[in-house]
């Protein structure tokens, strides 16, 4: 189980926690008796200071920890941000198409259709934009592969 330090995603920290725990028991005193052991630093800190008695369950634990580094969770990146992913002068059809590729993996709910549409807008290349027009994939999967 890797520490959690008050920066990074702490959102996937208490998850891969609770699903670590999980396999071990479904005892939530346990979960919480075993969770001081995860964090380091500021968050180590932040955890000794809390009172005495003012945590009941895990899913208590859980809510005040992420209200209290909410600030490092990084932003959930929507669909529409691929909009602004361009193609770079002097940039390679093949680089841009990896690169944005990379972007959209970031997004969990991805509009595939959107996706078809920004990468299409970001592209320099008027042969990829022809080629896209002419024949628009329906998925990132059929675009990816037609590149």
């Amino acid at each position: 189980m890797v520490a959690y330090d008050g920066a990074g995603n702490l959102r996937e920290h208490i998850l891969n926690y609770k699903m670590f725990m999980e396999l071990q028991t479904l005892l939530d005193t346990l979960m919480c008796k075993f969770f001081p052991m995860t964090p380091t630093g500021s968050a180590k800190a932040w955890f000794n200071s809390l009172e005495a008695g003012s945590i009941n369950n895990f899913g208590d634990l859980a809510n005040v920890f992420i209200s209290r580094f909410i600030a490092g969770v990084p932003a959930e990146k929507k669909t529409s941000y691929l909009e602004t992913v361009q193609q770079r002068r002097n940039e390679f059809l093949r680089e841009y198409v990896a690169r944005f590729n990379s972007e959209a993996l970031q997004i969990l709910e991805l509009d595939e259709a959107r996706v078809v549409e920004a990468i299409q807008k970001g592209t320099t290349s008027p042969e990829f934009f022809g080629s896209l027009c002419r024949k628009p994939p329906s998925t990132l999967a059929e675009l990816m592969k037609g590149v």
